[in-house]
């Protein structure tokens, strides 16, 4: 009895191993932005309770692109994100602030149904992060934090960026896939893209 339990036990084990290299993948991208040979995914984490308080997006590209390239071009297609704040360091660009209408009614910093963590809030920031791996940070891989700021991450092609709103202890959490097309319809879209606001700031 006890060598069927133990191997009772390990089947269990393996078939936690294989869940979670399921857990999410490029595969599992639905939004995805650019035209390409190479794919990366962005994942913004803004760590607030509000589900899904992690999403994941796509981006496809040809030829050389950064961390900044990307965060550029999903927010500029996503009309839902709102107050975008870029900073940029002695070591690259940072995100100071970030807001995404998650009920769909338009983005507000005021709305409690959104998304939205400001700039440097002690003890928290944007943090990022970053993975160059074969599988994904969510299967065999790790996200690892970046010792650079997003214009100073060069993307390879299955390269995965995160971005989470703590003290930098934790990485990105499980994402869900970000959807195409914004529940209001035409209308909604219109002012969705009314809301986002790019706003950038140098400190040396």
């Amino acid at each position: 009895m006890q060598t069927q339990k133990i191997g009772a036990l390990g089947a269990v084990a393996g078939a936690l191993v294989s869940l979670n290299a399921l857990a999410f993948s490029l595969a599992d991208v639905t939004f995805w932005v650019g035209s390409g040979a190479n794919e990366a995914a962005l994942v913004i984490d803004w760590n607030d309770g509000k589900s899904p308080q992690s999403l994941a997006w796509g981006y496809r590209w040809d030829g050389a692109a950064t961390g900044l390239d990307m965060l550029q071009a999903v927010t500029a297609a996503d009309p839902r994100f709102g107050d975008v704040v870029l900073t940029e360091w002695s070591f690259g660009w940072t995100v100071d602030g970030m807001g995404y209408d998650l009920n769909g009614n338009g983005f507000s910093q005021s709305d409690a149904g959104d998304h939205y963590k400001p700039g440097w809030v002690a003890p928290n920031y944007w943090v990022y992060w970053t993975y160059d791996g074969s599988d994904s940070p969510y299967g065999t891989g790790a996200f690892a934090s970046s010792m650079v700021g997003l214009s100073g991450r060069t993307l390879s092609d299955g390269a995965w960026d995160g971005l989470r709103y703590d003290d930098g202890a934790i990485a990105p959490s499980t994402p869900v896939a970000a959807s195409v097309i914004p529940e209001p319809g035409s209308f909604g879209l219109i002012v969705l893209a009314a809301g986002l606001v790019w706003r950038r700031g140098r400190r040396r």
